[in-house]
């Protein structure tokens, strides 16, 4: 009885730091995980762009026409290179058009230009 009550004595300080260690690391841990991304997992959307999200944005809506798109916010995946989910205001070209809101998916490969995924209307 006497040596469980002195290795519980010796050892109570060190669980006890050790706790704070777990503590402290997990703040740590939850800082970097709110900075980074989870592999194929959707990021927030923000309303900031990077010259790369604007390049793949306009590279894969070169074709369109008819419709002019504005960014005004995105989401990013990280898969086998970058997907793109970009919410934007659409003003077709003709006159008294009302304009709406769609998501569109652009998929940019590691080595390659990017691609039109899909265009959805925002309800």
């Amino acid at each position: 009885m006497f040596k469980k009550l002195l290795l519980i004595s010796f050892l109570y300080p060190c669980l006890a730091f050790a706790n704070e260690n777990v503590v402290a690391n997990s703040n740590v841990d939850n800082i970097e995980s709110s900075a980074t991304s989870i592999p194929g997992d959707w990021t927030e959307y923000r309303t900031t762009f990077s010259r790369n999200e604007y390049n793949a944005f306009y590279q894969a809506l070169d074709s369109l026409v008819g419709v002019s798109y504005t960014p005004f916010a995105v989401s990013t995946s990280v898969t086998a290179g970058m997907s793109y989910k970009f919410m934007c205001s659409v003003q077709p070209t003709y006159p008294d058009a009302p304009s709406y809101s769609v998501v569109i998916e652009v998929y940019q490969p590691i080595n390659g230009s990017s691609e039109l995924i899909s265009i959805n209307e925002i309800n």
